[in-house]
């Protein structure tokens, strides 16, 4: 099955540009994703030759980075609340900056849900790879995480 997928620019973020790619197959059903938090941007099929999106979106960049929700967006590194933004692993305690009351949410302030990923794909191909990595410095979490 042949595929396709193109970027386009989208916006900017913290002065990177973010992107959003597109990958459609030959029923002209479309999957599409923006680099800033890995994003599921829309979903698209065709139905009676007329295009039905199937994902609620943003049309712009600044909606996406204002809104306290994390509309289509890949959080983490926890998604939900770390109660107290504490806890315990293989007997040491950490304390994590809270960002919802006295909770952690979503992997707090500096979680994927605030990145912008690197992508890698073949225009030709049938897969986009959106690459980001978490700082222990920047969030409190044990290591740095690659993902």
């Amino acid at each position: 099955m042949r595929r396709t997928i193109s970027a386009v620019p989208f916006g900017v973020y913290q002065g990177e540009s973010v992107y959003l790619y597109t990958i459609e197959n030959i029923h002209h059903s479309k999957l599409k994703v923006l680099s800033y938090a890995a994003t599921w941007y829309d979903f698209e099929v065709q139905v009676d030759r007329q295009p039905h999106s199937l994902v609620l979106h943003f049309d712009n960049l600044a909606d996406y980075i204002e809104t306290p929700y994390q509309v289509g967006k890949t959080v983490g590194r926890v998604a939900g609340r770390i109660g107290n933004a504490t806890f315990s692993l293989n007997g040491q305690t950490y304390h994590l900056p809270p960002n919802n009351g006295r909770h952690l949410l979503h992997g707090g302030n500096h979680g994927l849900q605030t990145h912008n990923f690197r992508a890698r794909f073949d225009p030709d191909g049938d897969t986009v790879t959106l690459t980001t990595t978490l700082a222990s410095a920047d969030d409190g979490f044990p290591g740095d995480l690659t993902g």
